[in-house]
């Protein structure tokens, strides 16, 4: 294995190369291969250098940043590569460019034998092409439509658990305080113009296409957990426009670590509002850590946000909706929805025309 002293020269060339190809954008893993070139980029102040907390944030990242019109690049470990498998298919269903350097572990004469299986898998595991197997797994994964109708209908209802005691009394509270997600969408969403949107997977991109759909509008179909740090990377690369990430809170229970990221780089452009019915809606409504004492909004409090709010009025929607705009400062809101599961408002599903159309709204070009 490389040490780092022995191999500064590589990751001077390195990061030299990836800003003479103008990216703006480094996001690391803490990594002892990596350090210098994570050393230079924190130095230079043409470059957003992003420390992040798991490896597939910066997937989330870079997608965001891309779709803002900037180039950036990925610095981790072999180890990591495996934490970024869900995330990509950001990189496989939108076609987003995606460049990781990465640090080999596993290798002969490896000290820790832990690194040993992504050392030997990376080479496969880092090819998110799409090609491999295609049909194969196609094939395997191939169900009559009427089956997956089932699984995933429009009108599917789901009873909520039952329970005694307090905790019943907490949730009756809750529900009779709570809002109509659909009004609440909308409201927020009254008067955008120029408001770049992105949205968590499930019910709230349902909840925003029924709004209405919008060229400034990117959803996603999966990568759960990445929303936020979509939006991240969207705010960065355009702090001109004030960013808003909608999405629900199974998937931001999935990408807590981006919080911290987030709140660390304070991107004052960028709100989260989190639709937060105490449930996954998606999978039958279970109970999600918010049903059972998690508040979302004192957490990302914790973390460093600027302003933190929990939403039970419709007041206080339009409070947000008047800050969002204001780019006084990165800003987090959970808001209180029943838990239900009105009628679905599917969006496009073709990720590569959403990011296209996306892009081609700001004046970029596409691929």
């Amino acid at each position: 294995m490389q040490t780092a002293e022995a191999g500064a020269g590589w990751q001077e060339d390195i990061f030299r190369i990836l800003k003479a190809q103008g990216a703006k954008h480094i996001v690391y893993v803490p990594d002892a291969g990596h350090s210098t070139a994570i050393a230079m980029a924190e130095a230079d102040s043409e470059i957003h250098s992003v420390v992040l907390t798991t490896e597939e944030e910066g997937v989330g990242y870079l997608a965001g940043a891309w779709l803002g019109g900037e180039r950036g690049a990925m610095q981790l470990q072999s180890s990591g590569v495996g934490n970024c498998l869900n995330t990509l298919s950001l990189q496989v269903c939108g076609r987003f460019p995606l460049l990781m350097v990465v640090t080999m572990r596993g290798d002969w004469a490896e000290f820790n034998p832990w690194q040993n299986p992504m050392g030997a898998g990376d080479g496969k595991s880092a090819r998110p092409d799409g090609r491999d197997d295609m049909a194969g797994r196609r094939a395997r994964g191939r169900r009559s439509l009427t089956q997956r109708r089932g699984d995933h209908g429009v009108q599917r209802r789901f009873r909520l658990r039952t329970d005694s005691g307090t905790a019943l009394d907490r949730r009756k509270a809750m529900v009779r305080s709570a809002l109509d997600r659909r009004e609440a969408v909308s409201r927020l969403l009254t008067g955008r113009q120029d408001l770049l949107v992105v949205t968590g997977l499930g019910s709230a991109s349902y909840d925003v296409m029924a709004v209405g759909d919008h060229d400034n509008n990117y959803y996603l179909w999966g990568a759960m957990g990445s929303a936020a740090m979509v939006g991240l990377g969207l705010a960065r690369a355009r702090p001109n426009h004030s960013v808003l990430v909608i999405t629900g809170d199974g998937e931001m229970l999935m990408g807590l670590g981006a919080l911290a990221t987030i709140a660390l780089q304070e991107p004052a452009n960028l709100t989260i509002a989190v639709l937060d019915n105490g449930h996954f809606g998606e999978t039958g409504m279970q109970r999600s850590h918010t049903s059972q004492g998690i508040d979302l909004d004192r957490v990302a409090a914790t973390c460093g946000f600027g302003w933190t709010r929990e939403i039970r009025d419709i007041e206080g929607v339009d409070e947000l909706r008047t800050r969002i705009v204001t780019r006084e400062g990165v800003k987090f809101a959970t808001i209180k929805i029943k838990a239900d599961n009105p009628l679905r408002v599917l969006p496009p599903r073709d990720s590569v025309a959403i990011k296209n159309r996306f892009s081609a709204s700001l004046g970029l070009a596409t691929i």
